[in-house]
C-alpha cells in the first residue's frame, strides 16, 4: 500500500472485505474483521464490508472495537438489504457509515430509507452508491452495462421532489464519501 500497485502510481484507498448475512460471525469472519482492523490501525484505510442485515454488520462493529478500531472507519455496504430502518440509527449514532447501494435497482426504497434517515438526523452518516457495471462471463460481450448515471439521473431529481435541499444533497454525495473514504488511523477512545 505504501508503494502503490507495482510502480503504477496507483495506491489503495480503502480495504474490502464481506461476511455472511448472517449472526454470529464465523470464526473465518471474525477473523478477518480482526485482520481489516489491524491493517486499519496501520494504513489508515477505512473498511468496506460486503455485509447486508444489520447482525451481521453489529457483530463486525463489535469486533472492530474490541481490536481498538473506531466504528467510523467501518462501512456498512448493501445496508439496504436491511429491512428495520431502526437499525440504520443504531449503526449511525456509533459512527460507522451505512452504505444504501443498488440505486437503480430500487429508487422507491432508497427515498424512504433516505427519508428515515433524514428524519432521525443520520443523513451525515449515509453513503449511496449505483453498485452498476457488472460484467457477466458466459454473456455475449459480458452483457448488458448498466451506466453509472442512475444516481443524478433519477434518485437526486427524487430527493428534490421529497424536499431535501441542496445542501443535504451535497452532503450525501460530496460531504460523506470525503469524509468515509479520507485516509487516517481512527481508533477507538479508550
Amino acid at each position: 500500500f505504501e508503494e502503490g500497485i507495482e510502480g503504477s502510481g496507483v495506491y489503495p484507498g480503502f480495504m474490502k472485505i464481506g461476511v455472511a448475512p448472517e449472526a454470529p460471525l464465523s470464526p473465518l469472519h471474525e477473523k478477518l474483521v480482526r485482520a481489516a482492523a489491524r491493517a486499519h490501525l496501520q494504513t489508515g484505510m477505512p473498511i468496506a464490508s460486503h455485509t447486508g442485515p444489520a447482525a451481521p454488520a453489529f457483530g463486525e462493529i463489535a469486533v472492530l472495537e474490541e481490536e481498538g478500531v473506531h466504528p467510523s472507519a467501518f462501512i456498512w455496504v448493501h445496508a439496504q438489504s436491511e429491512q428495520d430502518f431502526a437499525n440504520y440509527e443504531i449503526a449511525a449514532r456509533k459512527g460507522a457509515w451505512i452504505s444504501l447501494d443498488g440505486v437503480a435497482g430500487n429508487f422507491e426504497g432508497h427515498l424512504s430509507r433516505l427519508l428515515d434517515c433524514r428524519e432521525k438526523g443520520i443523513l451525515d452518516q449515509v453513503l449511496l452508491s449505483h453498485d452498476a457495471g457488472w460484467y457477466r462471463p458466459g454473456e455475449p460481450d459480458g452483457g448488458k452495462f448498466t451506466p453509472f448515471t442512475a444516481l443524478f439521473d433519477a434518485l437526486i431529481p427524487r430527493l428534490k421532489e421529497a424536499g431535501f435541499t441542496e445542501d443535504e444533497i451535497h452532503l450525501l454525495v460530496v460531504e460523506n464519501p470525503r469524509e468515509a473514504f479520507t485516509i487516517r488511523v481512527r481508533a477507538r477512545a479508550e
